[in-house]
């Protein structure tokens, strides 16, 4: 079997490592992405192992063709940081 595993969550700007999760050394691979949030320019490598970093907020899908057949990944990926908000919830006085 060569499914990439369950959903991944993540900040933006963050890299995860795509692999099949038993790749034949002699088989072809072919990752791609097939959804991803409209103002993303985020890819994936050509290698079976790759790495992908998502550049914006939001759902992304990675397909994976591999020899038993298409899968897909799915990634949501939050802001890498929440600029003026204060997830405390104190005041911010001393």
């Amino acid at each position: 079997m060569h499914h990439p595993g369950p959903p991944r969550f993540m900040s933006t700007g963050e890299t995860t490592q795509l692999a099949p999760r038993d790749p034949d050394p002699g088989g072809s691979y072919e990752w791609r992405v097939v959804t991803a949030p409209p103002d993303s320019d985020a890819t994936v490598g050509e290698t079976p192992v790759t790495e992908f970093t998502p550049d914006v907020p939001g759902r992304y899908r990675i397909g994976l063709a591999a020899p038993d057949g298409d899968h897909a990944l799915t990634i949501r990926a939050f802001p890498a940081a929440y600029e003026g908000v204060d997830v405390a919830g104190g005041s911010g006085e001393a």
